[in-house]
């Protein structure tokens, strides 16, 4: 129940250091929570999971974001803010295929368009998932 507390105030920090980047103090305490909550939850996996191969995905990840905070995200290193973003998901789906205790978890990504013609003038959203790809 721990795990998935820290999951979840994981996900939703990360959201916010993704959505909302700003010179703030309060954005840089977020960043540091990150960092601190990545920690932790690499820490709990490692012990839970000792011998599972898929918690190299989390590591990588996780040394990506090492790499990240010792020279900092910016524009040089823009490749390996994707990747560790990228392996997160990729390990979010894996945990949550674990957790739910199901073959397959399906990641995707919302898509706006207008799929058909006599959608095109309306100005509300209209959004489909596009899925990505499925673990299982």
């Amino acid at each position: 129940m721990k795990m998935k507390w820290l999951i979840a105030l994981l996900l939703l920090n990360a959201a916010y250091v993704a959505a909302l980047p700003s010179a703030t103090i309060f954005y840089v305490a977020n960043v540091l929570l990150h960092v601190i909550l990545g920690l932790a939850g690499v820490v709990v996996l490692c012990w839970q999971w000792r011998r599972s191969p898929k918690i190299a995905v989390l590591l990588i990840a996780a040394l990506l974001g090492g790499f990240l905070v010792v020279k900092g995200a910016v524009t040089d290193n823009r490749w390996a803010v994707w990747a560790h973003v990228a392996l997160g998901v990729a390990g979010l789906a894996i945990l949550l295929s674990r957790l739910s205790d199901q073959d397959d978890v399906v990641v995707g990504t919302p898509v706006a368009n207008r799929p058909r013609l006599e959608l095109e003038g309306w100005a509300c959203l209209s959004s489909a998932e596009h899925p990505c790809w499925t673990i299982g």
